[in-house]
């Protein structure tokens, strides 16, 4: 069974380019490739001055599927479980990348070949903004980082945000302009129940895994990150900013002032 889900607004447009079925956005040779994998592949293609990015996934693993059975959620296939998790943080309330298009294909309920096409983000990502910033603008993006985490947390999503998943739109400072997540493959595209133990292993692998990724993480930054992280988070856990970078100093050895 094929399954192609093709935003209103834009399937006049596709059509005009040749993706009408689901074969034509799998296979058509458009666009320009940007990266090519065994397993995956990117596309950029720019139709009437708008430019989207098609994302192709190969028939994932039996393995794969069935863990994902087993915790209790439909197995599909990671293009299209993107797609399932991009519209569950836009009807939260999250500003995520737009999904113009979708599909995979399923054989005895098993996922096989799946796409996702989105429109480009107006933005830069913020991985390279924050490394070049000034230390009041690293202050104030470590602070709407874990804002944005700790609202992601309170809202049940838990699926792993990296600087380099964020895109920040155009504006002439930090606080004005909008922080956009893209890049969202997940196994489990839906929100779960909140719970304490989880955002903490989340919190202080969030700290580690920028560190891994040559980002120094200093006392002061952890502590501007977590000011938001508690602000972000409020609606289900009231913790202060104090406790928490107790946490994470007896968890992960950070060391300094309060």
């Amino acid at each position: 069974m094929e399954i192609l889900e093709v935003s209103p607004q834009f399937k006049d447009l596709f059509s005009g380019a040749g993706l009408q079925t689901f074969a034509d956005f799998m296979g058509k040779e458009v666009g320009q490739a940007m990266t090519k994998e065994k397993t995956r592949s990117m596309v950029k293609i720019t139709l009437d001055g708008r430019t989207f990015y098609l994302k192709r996934m190969k028939k994932q693993t039996f393995a794969n599927s069935l863990w994902i059975f087993l915790t209790g959620e439909k197995p599909h296939g990671t293009a299209y479980r993107e797609m399932l998790h991009v519209k569950e943080l836009r009807d939260a309330g999250f500003d995520a990348m737009e999904v113009a298009a979708a599909g995979e294909i399923r054989t005895l309920g098993l996922p096989g070949d799946s796409f996702l096409m989105t429109r480009e983000v107006d933005g830069q990502d913020l991985d390279p903004l924050y490394r070049a910033s000034t230390a009041e603008d690293r202050r104030e993006i470590s602070r709407r980082f874990g804002e944005l985490l700790g609202k992601l947390h309170a809202t049940g999503f838990y699926s792993r945000v990296r600087l380099k998943d964020v895109l920040v739109g155009p504006g002439s400072s930090i606080p004005a302009r909008a922080f956009t997540l893209i890049d969202r493959e997940t196994r489990h595209p839906y929100p779960r129940m909140f719970s304490k133990r989880k955002v903490l292993a989340l919190l202080t692998a969030a700290i580690s895994r920028h560190q891994r990724m040559g980002i120094e993480v200093r006392p002061e930054t952890v502590r501007w990150f977590l000011d938001g992280y508690v602000s972000g988070i409020s609606a289900k856990w009231k913790i202060s900013r104090v406790a928490l970078f107790r946490i994470c100093k007896e968890r992960m050895g950070v060391s300094g002032g309060k």
